[in-house]
């Protein structure tokens, strides 16, 4: 799955896979970018590296005070 952001300056990134029940299932991406657009790839596994089963899922972007929240279905 590819997760497209952008950010307009330079700020700390977190995004996240939540699952329904709010709970973490994985953090493909944390660190510090700079200015721009960001192409990320989601390999549909977990923190434990294990493929999520299919359901819904929220992709949570946390840049400074900044969150979007987006719904995913994932279907196999």
């Amino acid at each position: 799955m590819m997760i497209n952001y952008s950010v307009p300056y330079d700020t700390d990134v977190k995004i996240s896979v939540v699952d329904v029940a709010g709970r973490v299932v994985a953090i493909p991406y944390k660190g510090e970018v700079d200015p721009g657009r960001y192409n990320l790839t989601w390999d549909y596994r977990d923190a434990s590296g294990r493929k999520v089963s299919s359901g819904i899922y929220f992709i949570k972007l946390n840049a400074d005070d900044f969150v979007e929240t987006n719904k995913v279905v994932i279907t196999r």
